[in-house]
């Protein structure tokens, strides 16, 4: 009989055929399984990242540097030029100041007296992470949420301050989420050589007692400081994507794959007359075995296909753009690829042992 490599691909293509039934079953139960595990891991990459993600916005990376007698109107005891200064250090992703002056009228409302905050540096853009692309945020005269809603001082709105007739217009209104605590007040550009009350700095990485100790090295060649984080203690021993890389779940793929791989082991369990039949007529044992493990392998094939790109749609479904990464489909991908290679290998070797089993009889 004739067992060039066209004869080989023809009989296995002919044998997919005539098991149609069987193999529809094998396969369609090993893509569920794959794409459990695929959903499974893309759904807990993109809820760790969807949490630091969270914590970034609540201000994990933000610290705060202030004086230790520090009142509700301010010490102005900081040097605004330090705290400027760190946006051209490496590790920084902005830093600016904040002085808070005396409660004044406005023009406009008489006896509601609001406070008035001077910045310099991209102070607001701290307090409210959406405008950190806005580069307005560094300039220009801005109102809270609070003060728009209390007072009508909307993005355009001309401000009229105290005795001194100072004029300004509103430039735009933010929510300061990591700021809450600072209700109805007025915001704008202050002189950058002035002294500060607090200095607000984000880093570019998650905040460490080391750099808290460097944050008060910076400042405490001008005046004694107190550097803290913005968010609690408790709240900053939680990394989500720490938490991810040592989860339980971690090496799933790995029984994934014995699973599969004993069913598939199984199906081919029941073709050992088949392959002494083959052997038989001619075939060497390599052919014969070749043979079967190419029917496994393009099954396989398809069923980890199939099974990973079930589990990346329902995943892009499930989950909105900001919280998909490339790294967590990479990471849903390699998982099930392990877990097929893992199941062909298993497959492999327990038909290798089939093919002598009526030697060890």
């Amino acid at each position: 009989m004739n067992w060039r490599p066209t004869v080989i691909v023809a009989e296995v293509l002919q044998n997919v055929r005539c098991r149609a039934v069987i193999w529809i079953v094998v396969g369609a139960t090993s893509a569920a399984i794959i794409a459990a595990l695929a959903g499974a891991e893309l759904d807990a990459g993109s809820q760790a990242i969807e949490l630091r993600q969270q914590l970034d916005r609540a201000g994990a990376n933000v610290a705060v540097v202030e004086s230790p007698s520090q009142t509700a109107t301010g010490s102005a005891s900081l040097d605004t030029g330090r705290c400027i200064a760190l946006n051209n250090e490496v590790g920084i992703e902005r830093a600016g100041s904040e002085h808070t002056l005396e409660p004044i009228d406005l023009v406009s409302a008489p006896g509601s007296p609001i406070l008035r905050v001077e910045t310099s540096g991209p102070t607001i853009a701290v307090w409210d992470p959406t405008l950190a692309a806005d580069p307005a945020a560094s300039s220009g005269t801005w109102a809270t949420a609070s003060l728009e809603d209390r007072l009508g001082v909307g993005v355009g709105t001309p401000v009229v301050i105290g005795a001194n007739q100072l004029a300004l217009t509103v430039t735009g209104v933010f929510e300061p989420t990591r700021a809450p605590q600072m209700g109805a007040r007025l915001i704008y550009p202050g002189p950058p050589t002035a002294r500060s009350d607090r200095c607000w700095i984000e880093v570019t990485s998650p905040l460490t007692q080391d750099k808290l100790i460097a944050l008060a090295s910076w400042f405490a060649a001008d005046a004694p400081v107190v550097v803290r984080p913005l968010l609690d203690a408790h709240q900053l021993q939680f990394d989500p994507i720490v938490a991810h890389s040592s989860r339980t779940t971690k090496h799933a793929w790995f029984a994934i794959g014995l699973v599969t791989g004993s069913l598939w082991t199984l199906v081919t369990r029941s073709r050992r007359g088949e392959i002494a039949l083959l052997m038989t007529v001619g075939a060497s044992r390599l052919c014969a075995v070749g043979q079967i493990i190419a029917e496994t392998l393009l099954i396989s094939a398809l069923a980890w296909g199939a099974g990973t790109g079930a589990g990346v749609i329902w995943w892009c479904a499930a989950h909105p753009q900001p919280v998909r990464s490339s790294d967590v489909l990479a990471l849903g991908i390699t998982s099930t690829a392990l877990a097929t290679s893992l199941a062909m290998s298993i497959t492999a070797a327990g038909t290798v042992a089939l093919s002598f089993g009526s030697r060890l009889q």
